[in-house]
């Protein structure tokens, strides 16, 4: 006995702080497995304790949901399709390959690694910008620091002293 598939499906979404989902449900509410998609993001976190996502961010995270799931249900309608039209030439296999679960879960596999390291490369680069900054402030206070005390010991020598112009405070 063959199942029968659900003539009405529904788009269901998730937009949550950490990633865009979706999936199709039949007439029943039971999830098509085959159709879910998800998209990870970070949050950029405000001084005053906010969370912020960018528009762009997660106008892509839909898109790329949305096409997804609706790229999973077309290749479901093309296999059942081709299953009834029982064409058998290079092209239906082709189609059939791009539309195979194996094929899906490779492309599965190719886009979570390369959200993982989209996601780490995120991290690596917040990680650096807050070495970077560290080491700003650290030179910043080195040379005001040396700086003031070129210019104590100018005030207790006077002339005698030579002038230092690499000690001089920026913009002097």
């Amino acid at each position: 006995m063959r199942k029968r598939r659900a003539e009405l499906l529904i788009l269901a979404m998730d937009i949550g702080s950490s990633s865009t989902r979706t999936a199709l449900f039949d007439d029943k509410a039971r999830r098509l497995s085959e159709t879910m998609a998800s998209v990870p993001y970070l949050l950029r976190y405000t001084s005053d304790g906010g969370a912020e996502l960018s528009q762009f961010v997660l106008r892509r995270a839909v898109q790329r949901c949305l096409a997804e799931t609706l790229r999973v249900n077309m290749a479901l309608l093309g296999q059942t399709r081709l299953a009834l039209t029982g064409q058998d030439d290079q092209k239906s296999r082709i189609f059939q390959y791009f539309t195979s679960p194996q094929f899906h879960e490779r492309m599965a596999t190719i886009a979570e690694q390369f959200q993982q390291m989209q996601a780490d490369l995120a991290r690596e680069k917040a990680a650096m910008n807050r070495t970077w900054a560290k080491r700003e402030k650290q030179i910043e206070t080195i040379v005001s620091s040396t700086a003031k005390f070129t210019g104590e010991l100018q005030a207790l020598y006077g002339a005698a002293l030579p002038q230092l112009p690499q000690f001089a405070l920026p913009g002097e």
